[in-house]
């Protein structure tokens, strides 16, 4: 994995969020100025997906993370303007997150959990993890193990982000609920990562002193 494509799949990463916080920032703008509810959701939504397709424009390939991102972005765009209720618009984000869940449970039954798949671009080599995944993959049970429970955790975090915005959405006033479901996102995401990264440490997967570190050059640099 070079450093190269390290950098891009950060900055995509990167570039979702800023795009989501550009989108609920621009819902408040323009409730400000006298938009409807519904106006103003479906105007974020545009522009995330928007944003999104400029790099397709420009020729770029997409890859698992991105393709991901931009799936969710799809979906949330799909539900925002289809016909319905202010409420069933503010519940949107729940669909996106609760397909989002079932995507990492169902990567359980296949090739690599989803988890696995988007942190490799990132991590592997770097941030205190070792090299050679695809060698851990296929020699450690440790390793494979420590993937699917944190795609699990991700999974079950995601269907229960979901159902938080489902009672956001018809129980709170609908200016209250896209900062929150921004809040709730983050705040998800950081806990989740907390957890399996403790739950990393706590394997010996970080400790540069353990096996995870310190196999074959060959076996280093396998995938």
């Amino acid at each position: 994995m070079t450093t190269g494509s390290r950098s891009a799949t950060a900055w995509k990463a990167t570039r979702f969020v800023v795009g989501l916080l550009v989108s609920t920032g621009l819902y408040y703008a323009l409730r400000a100025a006298g938009a409807s509810v519904r106006a103003a959701l479906i105007t974020g939504a545009l522009l995330s997906i928007g944003s999104a397709l400029v790099p397709l424009v420009r020729g770029e390939r997409l890859d698992g993370v991105s393709g991901f991102l931009l799936a969710m972005l799809a979906l949330g765009t799909v539900v925002t303007v289809t016909p319905g209720g202010e409420r069933l618009l503010l519940a949107k984000e729940s669909i996106v997150t609760g397909v989002s869940g079932a995507w990492f449970l169902l990567s359980l039954r296949g090739a690599r959990p989803l988890n696995y798949t988007f942190s490799r671009p990132i991590a592997e080599g770097r941030l205190g993890w070792p090299p050679g995944w695809e060698a851990l993959w296929h020699d450690e049970p440790a390793w494979r193990r420590f993937w699917r429970r944190s795609s699990t955790i991700w999974g079950v975090a995601s269907l229960l982000d979901a159902v938080g915005r489902v009672v956001m959405a018809w129980r709170l006033p609908p200016d209250d609920v896209p900062a929150l479901g921004t809040l709730l996102l983050v705040g998800t995401a950081v806990l989740v990562n907390v957890v399996t990264t403790t739950d990393a440490a706590r394997t010996g997967l970080l400790d540069r002193r353990l096996r995870f570190h310190r196999r074959p050059d060959g076996a280093a640099q396998a995938g």
